[in-house]
């Protein structure tokens, strides 16, 4: 039956992304043609920036638009009156979250590829030479100084670190919409209220970090100097503890939006 939910769950949503990653790619198509025949002319000038122009602006909406169908189709098909049907399927709600969230996950990161593959397309042999040369250059030495079984895991790790970072915000999502299911009215404007509320004790956590580091600095100005120093005689190990701090704190917000989302659809489900 997930098979068959995970079917209907990307034909339902498939067609706009699908859509806006023609889209984007045929801008970006334009822009290689123009910069192959570039003139001096104003008229040209005009006419190629606002192709970048609105590459970029493809780009953009792509991925808000795309983020907004996530979260549209969510509340529609499990809180809506919809969700009478949807949760008459033979389907637990792990497995509706689980469908959701995979399907969510495939087309924001495909998203992300389109615009990183028409950025591409787009460049001209001049970003090439700026942007990948010093990149080329940089890994090199990356691999010089850290060693390839290094370089390997350090892939593994950003792979994981950006999967499970792609996981916790399409599940933020659905959980606030899930504990706007405990209101009695106004659902959605208690879980645009979560959500507000998550984003500032997230800045709140930001700054007490910032606070308690501007601290120590002062009771210790060598502080920021012995950091330095320790992540110059231990690079590698410096970038694994990033890589796998950056893991950790995604991993666990997943786990905690998870929770925060199937409680209240398994105990609390108040469907409109």
């Amino acid at each position: 039956m997930v098979k068959k939910l995970l079917k209907y769950e990307f034909k339902s949503m498939i067609r706009v992304p699908l859509l806006l990653w023609g889209i984007v790619l045929l801008i970006a198509c334009t822009v290689k043609i123009l910069s192959l025949v570039k003139t001096d002319s104003i008229a040209f000038d005009i006419i190629y920036g606002s192709d970048i122009f609105f590459l970029v602006v493809g780009c953009i909406s792509l991925i808000t638009v795309t983020t907004a169908l996530i979260i549209v189709r969510f509340y529609k098909n499990l809180y809506s009156s919809e969700g009478y049907l949807s949760f008459t399927l033979p389907v637990s709600e792990h497995q509706h979250i689980f469908v959701k969230t995979f399907v969510s996950f495939v087309l924001l990161v495909g998203g992300m590829l389109v615009c990183c593959v028409s950025a591409l397309i787009a460049a001209n042999n001049d970003f090439y030479q700026t942007f990948f040369d010093p990149l080329f250059k940089e890994i090199s030495d990356l691999v010089r100084e850290c060693g390839t079984v290094n370089i390997v895991f350090y892939v593994i790790e950003s792979i994981l670190a950006f999967i499970v970072s792609v996981i916790s915000g399409i599940l933020v999502f659905y959980a606030c919409l899930s504990i706007g299911q405990l209101a009695r009215r106004r659902k959605v404007l208690l879980a645009v209220g979560v959500y507000a509320g998550l984003y500032t004790l997230a800045q709140i956590i930001m700054t007490v970090f910032i606070v308690i580091m501007a601290v120590v600095t002062i009771s210790n100005p060598n502080f920021i100097n012995e950091i330095d120093d320790w992540i110059s005689s231990n690079f590698a190990a410096s970038i694994h503890i990033a890589l796998c701090s950056t893991f950790v704190i995604n991993a666990v917000g997943v786990v905690l939006f998870y929770l925060a989302t199937y409680l209240p659809m398994k105990k609390r489900l108040n469907l409109e």
